[in-house]
């Protein structure tokens, strides 16, 4: 934020601020300055004062970066001092006042809580699996444990004896995933799918193979 301030000969003033300063910044508040071309020859120093401390600041490209310190403060003055060998001109002091702003970040923040992205994170790294009593189990996200739900498991033939997921034996694996595997009318059955996608994991049929290729052949023959 750039308050702006014109000096005519040795009368400094503030022009009209289109927003106000506040309490707390830092590296942010600067002043500009506007010189009458008595100035033009002169070396000028600003000096910021608030109480007994004062603080003189080189004038560079017509600008002065306000401290930190004054920032913190309610208010402080400027006043400027222009040397040029033997001459010197000081100016009157004007009075800079800072409106207080929150203290928002100096109050400590509440512990943290797990977002519902994260929760459905959670629960995507860990899919249902199947409970040796014949029902799903399901992940708890407060306690990061699988719990058995009243989800019964589908019933899957296997060699013409029916039964439970958990009743069949020699499993060659342990989880279905609902994305490459599913249960149609009690069978266990590969989804498949017909795109070659990058994030599809699912087996590509010999149909979506067809295309693909005939799609490689047409752009060989347009090479």
């Amino acid at each position: 934020m750039i308050i702006r301030l014109k000096v005519f000969e040795q009368t400094l003033s503030i022009v009209e601020k289109k927003s106000v300063p506040r309490k707390g910044s830092k590296d942010y508040l600067a002043l500009q300055f506007t010189f009458s071309s008595d100035w033009k020859d002169l070396n000028k120093v600003c000096y910021l004062q608030h109480g007994e401390v004062s603080q003189p600041i080189d004038v560079v490209d017509n600008l002065v970066e306000v401290p930190e310190w004054f920032t913190e403060q309610d208010r402080f003055e400027v006043t400027l001092f222009g040397k040029s060998g033997t001459q010197e001109v000081p100016t009157n002091v004007v009075s800079l006042r800072l409106e207080k702003s929150n203290t928002l970040w100096e109050q400590d923040a509440p512990e943290p809580q797990p977002s519902w992205l994260a929760k459905v994170i959670d629960l995507n790294n860990h899919p249902p699996v199947p409970g040796d009593n014949g029902y799903w189990l399901l992940w708890d996200t407060d306690s990061g444990a699988y719990v058995e739900s009243d989800l019964p498991l589908p019933e899957v033939s296997g060699g013409g004896s029916g039964g439970s997921w958990s009743q069949i034996s020699d499993k060659p694996f342990d989880t279905i995933d609902g994305n490459t595997l599913v249960s149609r009318s009690g069978t266990l059955c590969v989804n498949t799918t017909d795109d070659a996608e990058q994030d599809n994991t699912r087996p590509i049929t010999s149909s979506g193979v067809h295309v693909i290729c005939g799609n490689i052949n047409a752009l060989l023959q347009a090479i």
